[in-house]
């Protein structure tokens, strides 16, 4: 993919990475797998935005908890408000990079 991104005008990346893989969550119990692959994925984010600097935007977005299948009845965000938040991250200014967003702010990994 890099070389079709590289051949666009301002391309970008924007990982989806949940709060469990933050490094706080990361020390708590429970889903353990899921907690590691998002530790993961901030990682990737991190590690790409730093190799692609100038080429590429890559910045990482928290969708917070939404109601879904997956999240339940009980979350409090919305299927729309979290596709807002990810549209605003696609909507940074291009210099912007290697960051994580949540609720239009930016927050630590």
């Amino acid at each position: 993919m890099l070389p079709l991104l590289r051949a666009g005008h301002e391309p970008r990346i924007v990982t989806w990475d949940p709060g469990p893989g933050r490094s706080r969550g990361v020390r708590l119990e429970g889903i353990a797998s899921y907690r590691l692959s998002k530790w993961a994925l901030h990682g990737l984010t991190m590690l790409l935005a730093t190799h692609l600097t100038g080429e590429v935007a890559v910045n990482a977005f928290d969708p917070g908890w939404v109601k879904t299948d997956l999240g339940g009845p009980n979350a409090p965000g919305s299927p729309v408000e979290s596709a807002q938040g990810a549209l605003a991250v696609l909507m940074l200014p291009f210099a912007v990079t290697g960051k994580l967003w949540k609720d239009g702010m930016e927050i630590g990994f």
